[in-house]
């Protein structure tokens, strides 16, 4: 029976991988999600805060898709700080509790930079401010007509369009952690976090 698992395995055809997602991709979405309802809007801020802070999927979204966030590993809108530096370029930090390359009881930063278009995460950022007045409500979630917060999950993180113009559907599992990604979509071969937003220990420029 072992052998015969095997050769199923190895005779079944390979799961066809989902494409990164890329800049063509984010205005698409931007554009048509934008006209959606809360919950789309709510997607499509995920997605452009993973995509400049290449974080993971899992660090943004929640286990529940209703109630209060568990704050010791999950993102809340207290979480989100903005500053403004001496040039007068915005960025943002998200706190990062129990991130997976994280150490024990360890929090990272994740940074971001204003972009000065409709793919800024610093917008989409205040965008979720804004929405919720309490600070300790999920960060990427959305109000229904009777009050209730509804969390994005990680399978309502997942579920935007894909970009027509590829052959592959794009999904958030393409978002994140792929830095020379997103270098080569943006024409920059090396990563840097003060240019592009990402995960780093500090305030680029502060100490």
């Amino acid at each position: 029976m072992l052998r015969a698992s095997a050769k199923e395995d190895v005779e079944a055809p390979a799961k066809e991988k989902k494409g990164a997602i890329t800049i063509p991709h984010l205005v698409y979405l931007a554009k048509t999600l934008a006209k959606g309802l809360k919950r789309e809007k709510a997607i499509l801020d995920l997605v452009l805060v993973l995509f400049w802070g290449m974080a993971r999927l899992g660090e943004l979204t929640y286990r529940e898709c209703t109630g209060h966030p568990n704050t010791k590993r999950e993102v809340t809108i207290q979480d989100v700080l903005f500053l403004q530096k001496a040039d007068g370029t915005k960025r943002a930090t998200i706190l990062l509790r129990e991130a997976k390359t994280a150490k024990p009881r360890e929090v990272q930063k994740l940074w971001l930079k204003t972009q000065g278009n409709l793919l800024c995460p610093i917008e989409a950022l205040k965008r979720r401010k804004i929405e919720v007045g309490n600070p300790e409500a999920t960060l990427f979630g959305y109000q229904s007509k009777t009050g209730q917060r509804t969390n994005l999950t990680r399978e309502a993180g997942k579920s935007y369009p894909p970009y027509p113009h590829t052959r592959n559907g794009a999904t958030a599992q393409g978002l994140g952690g792929d830095q020379k990604g997103k270098g080569e979509i943006l024409s920059t071969p090396n990563h840097n976090p003060e240019v592009l937003g990402g995960r780093i220990d500090r305030s680029p420029g502060h100490s």
